[in-house]
């Protein structure tokens, strides 16, 4: 990286800068299948999103092409990268005949639009990778999904579908 003027780096790290909430312990109850489901017995794969040259990285050819499944999108920093890394994004993919699987999903964020997702490639591309676990129901990829984004609150998901957040009330007056 080269050297920084003291507003250059300014500037470079405030647009970097992103507000991470920590719901530990978890203080959401999973449902449907999520409910009695032992998210230890998922085995999770990594691979690198893109390349230096901001073309999608050659691992992403190993994520499974018949199957649905979970992913996880993380920053991984090169200093320390196997204790130093955050959650940002959290997304499902219905496996459907073929014609959708995991890989297919996780292809798309390559030349996805929103906000969000280009701000991910554009300001951590080089530092950008998928871990997932390949699941065989589609029902429950949904409820995982639902899940794991409400409880874990990555910062790029901005919209958490059909989760219900209730008004606090004062436990001692009625």
């Amino acid at each position: 990286m080269k050297a920084f003027q003291e507003f250059e780096l300014y500037e470079y790290l405030a647009a970097r800068k992103e507000h991470f909430q920590l719901a530990i312990p978890t203080v959401v109850t999973p449902e449907g299948k999520a409910q009695h489901f032992d998210l230890n017995s998922l085995t999770w794969n990594e691979v690198k999103f893109m390349n230096d040259d901001g073309e999608l990285h050659e691992d992403m050819s190993t994520i499974p092409n018949d199957k649905g499944g979970i992913y996880i999108f993380r920053v991984k920093s090169d200093l320390l990268p196997e204790i130093i890394n955050y959650a940002i994004y959290i997304g499902r993919a219905q496996y459907n005949n073929a014609t959708y699987s995991l890989r297919a999903r996780c292809r798309r964020y390559h030349k996805d639009t929103r906000v969000g997702v280009r701000k991910m490639r554009n300001y951590w591309g080089e530092h950008l990778y998928i871990s997932y676990s390949t699941i065989d129901d589609n029902e429950l990829i949904v409820d995982l999904e639902k899940f794991l984004i409400s409880s874990i609150l990555p910062v790029y998901n901005a919209q958490i579908d059909d989760v219900e957040v209730r008004e606090a009330r004062n436990a001692f007056h009625s």
